[in-house]
């Protein structure tokens, strides 16, 4: 799906993962993307987003929503279970010290 959007010039709607972390266009996405918005690292940028996401449903705000979309099948490194199980453990292991 990704390769779909960067072909088109039209928006794109499907339902699937979020590896690339693509978004539905909005005011909060131009907002985090303006120069000098620093990002935080996962999760505390993700716990941030939700404090805003909730009210902002609430509030029926949908220009402040994180409105992630995307397909990640095309985006897969792993083809053994084995090979995706052992990445994954090295991963957290890196990110936790």
């Amino acid at each position: 799906m990704p390769q779909v959007v960067d072909a088109v010039g039209i928006p794109v709607v499907a339902a699937g993962g979020i590896a690339d972390a693509r978004g539905f266009h909005n005011q909060l996405l131009e907002d985090m993307n303006r120069p000098g918005v620093t990002v935080l690292p996962y999760p505390l940028q993700r716990a941030l987003m939700r404090k805003l996401g909730v009210p902002a449903q609430q509030a029926g705000r949908s220009e402040l929503l994180a409105l992630w979309a995307g397909q990640s099948a095309g985006l897969a490194r792993c083809s053994e279970v084995t090979t995706l199980l052992h990445s994954l453990v090295k991963g957290v292991s890196e990110n936790l010290g």
